[in-house]
This record gives C-alpha cells, structure tokens and sequence, in this order.
C-alpha cells in the first residue's frame, strides 16, 4: 500500500508545474526524474546559451549598429501590423530611446549576442526581456510626457 501511494505521488508531482532545487527532489521522492516539461526547459536554455555564446577569438558586437538594426525592424514591424492594431507609427522618442539604451546590459552575459534580435530573452527567475517591438508598443502605449520623471527624479527635486 506504502508503495502504491508514493508512487501515485510520484506521478502527480511529476506532471505538474516544472520544480527545482531541493524541492524537487523531495516532491518527486527518491530516484525519481523531473516532467517532460522541465526537461524540455532546461535543454532549451542550455542550447540557447550554447548557441550565444561567441566563438573563441571573435570580434565584439558592434552594438550601436544592431541597435539601429533593432529599430528599423521594430518599425517595420509597427508597419505591417498597423492596420491590425491602429498603430502604424511609433513615438519617435521611443524609437530613440531604443537607439540609445544599451539593451544588452540588461541580460546575462552569454545572450548579449542575442539582445538585439527580434525575440524575448530569458533573464532567469522565470523573467523575461520582451521583444524589442513589444517594449516599443507599450512604452508607445504609456504616452509618456516630456515632464514625466521617475520616482528617484521627483524625490531629489
């Protein structure tokens, strides 16, 4: 009886929500594997960070280039989806802010090859850098005022 429970647990668990660390191991119980699912993650991202990692003796990005890249695909991309969603045009001072923020600071080190691209990135702790196009239409969305400041701005005013 002992064994048919803990191995209906076993299954329970398995198929549920991807797990991990400690609490993995002891919500499946000994000598039992991670789901399909969890599985499926982790070969994900360690492909993707095999993938972006840049060969030995490669030259730097020119991140200045690929950010312009970047905005002229996200413009593009406003256009073809413009009737679609009444916005064909994007701020402009979005579409330069996106030329000026070094979007590759802001994921690990080895996906900074893959900052500029057209897609999300993971940044670990289930977060996610958006596409670039998805940060342009929303911070287009926040209508954002020439006197809008942050938090830390109005505080030192």
């Amino acid at each position: 009886m002992d064994r048919l429970r803990r191995s209906s647990q076993t299954r329970i668990c398995s198929s549920g929500p991807a797990a991990s660390g400690p609490a993995l191991g002891a919500a499946l119980g000994p000598g039992a594997s991670p789901g399909p699912r969890a599985l499926l993650a982790r070969l994900a991202a360690g492909l993707i960070l095999l993938l972006a990692a840049p060969p030995a003796g490669a030259e730097a990005p020119d991140y200045p280039k690929l950010r312009e890249e970047m905005v002229r695909r996200v413009e593009l991309v406003a256009r073809i989806t413009g009737s679609n969603i009444g916005i064909s045009e994007l701020d402009s001072r979005v579409l330069d802010a996106m030329r000026s923020v070094p979007r590759h600071l802001f994921v690990p080190a080895p996906l900074r090859g893959l900052a500029y691209n057209s897609h999300p990135l993971p940044l670990g702790h289930d977060q996610n850098l958006a596409s670039p196009y998805l940060v342009a239409l929303m911070t287009h969305l926040a209508e954002l005022k020439r006197r809008c400041r942050s938090r830390r701005q109005r505080r030192r005013a």
